[in-house]
């Protein structure tokens, strides 16, 4: 890397866009708060302040500690502050990814139509990853079915320390997932992970208008799928690398 260059680039940066730009990064935050809120609304009475911070204080620890390992500290801090099972937390938050990663996939497969020729490499990775999403929220729907059975009798039948104790964290993980108890749940959730991306996506806009680059909309669209698709995975502290391999490639597929 020319460090130079880097530099440059970085003075030569309008800071007429930065306001704006921090405004709607901020907006975003603010309806994940509120789709974590609803999501927990039968489980216990998070105030959107609660969620606020505690969504907040988890990335910023996401940004210094490898491997997403703000995601758990999240269920730990909601725990504590909310005297919620850890592992109902911790399932909100698995149920939360997979609403971000099939929104996502939807930004993405709006962005691929701008491609003259689509990648055989990218549409198997949709493919993939649509089935994997999709698994986990069907599990998570399927099992408000079955877990009302287990409730029942998990109070009836008397199992040793260690069996009763697995069971328990079953029981609590699934709790995490009742508010995808019907399809109203889930549109009203997918609408929700749809609205959490679209003042990214402003923010990335003005970002790259502060750059003085202009590209096609479908252009930034496309980058922003692949970066997120890409942060969600297991990354180094501050997403470093991962952001910036899943900035190029699109840039390079798309000449």
């Amino acid at each position: 890397m020319d460090y130079l260059q880097f530099k440059n680039a970085l003075l030569s940066f309008n800071l007429i866009y930065l306001i704006p730009a921090a405004g709607f990064y901020l907006c975003s935050f603010a309806v994940r708060a509120w789709r974590w809120k609803t999501m927990l609304r039968d489980k216990t009475a998070l105030t959107f302040g609660n969620s606020f911070s505690i969504l907040m204080i988890s990335f910023m620890f996401n940004n210094i500690l490898p491997l997403r390992m703000g995601e758990f500290y999240r269920a730990h801090l909601l725990g504590v502050k909310q005297s919620l099972s850890r592992a109902t937390a911790l399932a909100s938050i698995v149920l939360e990814r997979a609403f971000d990663g099939l929104s996502i996939l939807a930004i993405t497969a709006i962005a691929v139509t701008s491609l003259d020729v689509v990648p055989r490499w990218i549409m198997r990775s949709f493919y993939v990853s649509l089935a994997g999403f999709g698994s986990v929220l069907l599990v998570a729907f399927l099992s408000n079915r079955f877990r009302q059975k287990d409730k029942i009798k998990l109070a009836s039948v008397k199992y040793d320390k260690w069996r009763g104790l697995i069971l328990k964290l079953g029981h609590n993980f699934l709790a995490g997932f009742e508010s995808v108890g019907s399809v109203k749940d889930m549109l009203v959730l997918f609408f929700f992970s749809i609205l959490v991306w679209v003042p990214v996506l402003i923010f990335f806009y003005f970002s790259i208008l502060g750059f003085d680059v202009h590209i096609p909309f479908m252009a930034t669209l496309l980058i922003l799928g692949f970066q997120l698709l890409g942060s969600m995975m297991p990354n180094a502290p501050g997403f470093v690398g991962t952001f910036e391999y899943f900035t190029i490639l699109p840039l390079t597929i798309m000449g």
